[in-house]
């Protein structure tokens, strides 16, 4: 970036590894695997009996994922079309090609299909910045690497945003809670960017945490407005990523 955001450049390196061990992402053993051994030992009959359990459980597992996530796509081309409001649940059992009984199965009603549409794509989100955070990022553009990717993935998702708006809050504190545990995970790979650039002498010293919450909650305060505006008069995404890094960076000084 030029030196006018220069407070913000970054170096990745030291720390690209560790946001995400940190922040609990790393696959844990599966404790099934020492099950198994254990029952293995007692005959040799059973061994096989169980790997089959096992191996059918995978299969319902990833069949049972891949059905909810077609019916997610489903339900955010419904609301697309129809807005929340005139969204069943017969149409997006329509629309995934399955029976109304058959979606009961898997969301006990409409409000809970957003509700984890909308964790699946923050989830889509942050697998997005931890491919962000291992690949090669320039130095200086570290932060608004991941403004950029926030930005982009609200805009990508703005049916969702403005379906949780117009939701019941029936259900609302389970979602908050959801969507409190993302913010705190965006949270914490800012405040490990920061952190590792006090300790190059790069940036003053501060209190990481505040200061990249503050960043967290700016972005979504423009992801607000830009959800106000009409599609058509929004700025260009490169432009408020700017301004958020800019104003951070050296004020509103002119």
């Amino acid at each position: 970036m030029s030196g006018r955001t220069g407070c913000f450049r970054q170096d990745h390196r030291g720390c690209r590894h560790e946001h995400f061990h940190s922040c609990g992402l790393t696959r844990r053993p599966s404790s099934t695997v020492v099950d198994v051994t254990l029952l293995a030992n007692s005959t040799r009959a059973k061994p096989a009996a169980v790997e089959n359990s096992l191996r059918a459980r995978t299969k319902s597992d990833v069949v049972v994922e891949f059905r909810e996530a077609e019916i997610i796509d489903a339900v955010r081309r419904v609301i697309a079309r129809s807005g929340f409001r005139n969204t069943s649940m017969e149409k997006v059992a329509e629309e995934a090609g399955i029976s109304k009984g058959t979606l009961y199965l898997y969301f006990k009603n409409k409000e809970d299909l957003v509700r984890k549409a909308t964790e699946r794509g923050h989830a889509e989100m942050a697998r997005s910045i931890e491919k962000l955070a291992q690949a090669t990022i320039d130095p200086d553009d570290a932060i608004a690497t991941y403004i950029r990717a926030m930005l982009v993935f609200c805009d990508q998702n703005e049916i969702l945003f403005r379906a949780m708006d117009a939701r019941p809050d029936s259900d609302g504190e389970k979602s908050a809670t959801s969507v409190n545990r993302r913010i705190d995970h965006y949270v914490t790979i800012l405040e490990r960017i920061i952190d590792d650039r006090i300790q190059a002498g790069t940036y003053r010293k501060v209190h990481s945490r505040r200061v990249a919450r503050m960043i967290v909650e700016a972005v979504r305060g423009v992801v607000i407005e830009r959800l106000r505006e009409p599609v058509g008069q929004r700025g260009d995404v490169e432009n408020d990523v700017e301004m958020i890094v800019s104003v951070f960076g050296r004020g509103m000084s002119a």
